[in-house]
């Protein structure tokens, strides 16, 4: 064994190391090895610099800013209400969210997929008083079989192609993969129907306790232009919200207290629901509602920006 071999070796071991403990971010683990197999003479700067002019390694970054898109505009919230639905057991329910999931991650990075969708998934559940720990996993191995359907639905296979066309290879279609991938995920989502409910154990959200949550009052506004105008508080999902209650609305000079799910929304609306703490995040991501009072602009902070007082 050359020292080469063995410098490479030890290096391998330290990053499965630090990988496993997830003590340390795996984008610093892998530059750090990146580094050190540049500096310990390994690979020649021109090879280690080569892997970012990689055309798959140019396609996954396209695709983040795509998924960070979807993020930010709450379009992933809006599919996810949209094609879920309000299923009424834990078989239909992953039936609904399987097919969704599996889809989007073939045409996006599968880790985005679930790290976007988690968050919609817990307030599903929680709306539909399910058990989250039901359909969490079954969320992430529907991204896993659906990204292998397609040549972009997860990086492997866009390094893969990237490294077949270095060798001056003919590249891979997008759905040259499908052949394989389809009936994977057709068998994969066959087992988690059948079989995963009985594996999968049955958690209650601490969220979902509403007994000893401490209650906070938020007033949301009806903004002008808003595409809940017009329509019925039932229509427009206030009476189902899983962190908060519409207790009254404030028209002009009038107060409607007795709030019922038929009286239509109008422009300039105040609205006010009593929840725990989430009901302002809930709230905050349904289009056509902005925060009645100052420091609504806060809202728009990014997460590193904030600071929790």
């Amino acid at each position: 064994m050359t020292l080469e071999i063995l410098i490479t070796l030890l290096i391998v071991l330290a990053v499965l190391g630090a990988l496993a403990s997830n003590r340390v971010p795996a984008d610093m683990t892998m530059m750090a090895a990146l580094v050190l197999v540049l500096i310990t003479g390994l690979i020649s700067p021109g090879e280690a610099l080569s892997g970012f002019a990689n055309p798959g390694l140019m396609t996954i970054a396209a695709l983040y800013v795509v998924a960070a898109a979807l993020r930010d505009t709450g379009a992933i919230y809006w599919v996810a209400h949209r094609l879920l639905g309000q299923p009424k057991s834990v078989l239909s329910s992953q039936f609904r969210l399987i097919a969704p999931a599996s889809i989007l991650s073939a045409f996006l990075n599968n880790t985005t997929v679930v790290a976007m969708m988690i968050p919609a998934v817990q307030e599903w559940a929680q709306r539909l008083r399910l058990s989250a720990s039901k359909l969490l996993l079954p969320l992430s191995y529907a991204a896993i079989l659906g990204g292998t359907c397609t040549l972009i639905g997860t990086s492997t296979n866009l390094v893969v192609d990237g490294l077949v066309q270095e060798k001056g290879l003919p590249a891979f279609g997008i759905f040259d993969v499908a052949w394989v991938g389809v009936p994977v995920l057709l068998g994969g989502a066959a087992f988690m129907l059948l079989i995963s409910r009985f594996l999968l154990p049955n958690r209650a959200s601490m969220a979902s306790q509403w007994e000893d949550a401490r209650e906070y009052h938020v007033e949301m506004l009806v903004a002008k232009g808003s595409p809940l105008a017009g329509r019925t508080i039932q229509d427009a999902g206030l009476r189902n919200l899983t962190h908060g209650f519409l207790t009254d609305i404030q028209r002009d000079e009038r107060l409607f207290t007795a709030v019922g799910p038929e009286m239509t929304l109008q422009e300039g609306d105040l609205l006010a629901f009593v929840g725990v703490p989430e009901c302002a995040r809930e709230l905050q991501r349904i289009n056509g509602l902005q925060a009645a009072h100052g420091g609504a602009h806060k809202l728009g902070l990014n997460n590193h920006q904030r600071h929790l007082v």
